[in-house]
């Protein structure tokens, strides 16, 4: 009676956990959903704040749009359309704004869920993931951009855009891969890191920076913007510093006074001026 008293009990433990992990699964996937969801709408209402006395109340009875090709609503309306909350034109630009928009989410939402998977495990890095989730504005950033570039068919910045968006990119995986404890923070991820952020804020300097935020020449939503971008910047660099100097303690403790530093800066210095001079031509 015993024996059967326990293996009842070590069954019904054995459900109560997998009914917990399967509830802190779902809150996971809840949670991770919510920020592809929210991040657009909040763009839109600040965009809605900032211009306010430029919009005009759209009159639903007597707005038509003539710009429309009307294939997706098929037989049911042709010509001159009435109001719709939103039109597309079956074109290659729209596909690949739907298939870049896909893709966005998809990857947002698998590493929240993953981030927040850690926090729940007590495994999350806490300084990577803040530099992780700053530097979601430069690809929320960038997103917008190809996604204007392609509605307007206009590409003076194309490739500009690209090159800022692949090294942010790169940056901003090292960073996700960090943020879990687990994973050691190599020599090499921080230096890159602060490469690429240092290729950043000095372009970004030259670019607009200077002008529109120091200069103050800039609207609000420029130097908003150019904050938001500048900032992440900054802190990837300085973060990364503080976190090479602990790993420089740590090894001159083991292995004595590292000869390596010099040739690394001068191989940073290097890499920095070519992403600048990259830049310029682009």
């Amino acid at each position: 009676m015993k024996t059967i008293s326990h293996y009842i009990i070590h069954n019904q433990i054995l459900v109560m956990i997998s009914a917990t992990k399967h509830i802190v699964s779902k809150t996971i996937q809840c949670l991770a959903i919510i920020i592809p969801i929210l991040i657009p709408a909040v763009h839109i209402f600040i965009l809605d704040k900032f211009w306010s006395d430029y919009t005009y109340s759209v009159n639903k009875e007597h707005c038509r749009c003539s710009c429309w090709d009307t294939v997706f609503k098929g037989p049911y309306e042709a010509g001159i359309a009435r109001y719709k909350h939103m039109y597309f034109n079956a074109t290659d630009n729209t596909f690949k704004m739907w298939a870049l928009t896909v893709c966005c989410i998809i990857v947002l939402y698998e590493c929240f869920k993953s981030i927040i998977k850690l926090f729940i495990d007590k495994q999350l890095r806490f300084k990577m993931t803040l530099l992780f989730i700053l530097s979601l504005f430069s690809h929320y950033y960038s997103w917008w951009g190809f996604i204007n570039y392609w509605n307007d068919d206009f590409y003076s910045q194309w490739n500009h855009q690209i090159f800022f968006t692949v090294t942010e990119l790169y940056s901003t995986i090292i960073l996700y891969k960090i943020c879990d404890r687990k994973r050691e923070i190599k020599k090499c991820y921080m230096l890159s890191v602060i490469t690429i952020g240092l290729i950043h804020m000095i372009a970004a300097g030259f670019d607009q920076f200077v002008v529109n935020v120091i200069g103050g020449s800039g609207f609000a939503h420029q130097i908003i913007r150019d904050l938001f971008l500048m900032i992440p910047d900054v802190l990837n660099i300085v973060i990364s510093i503080l976190e090479l100097q602990k790993k420089r303690k740590v090894m001159i403790s083991y292995y004595g006074d590292e000869t390596s530093s010099t040739k690394e800066i001068v191989f940073l210095v290097i890499i920095v001026i070519s992403g600048l001079i990259i830049v310029s031509m682009l």
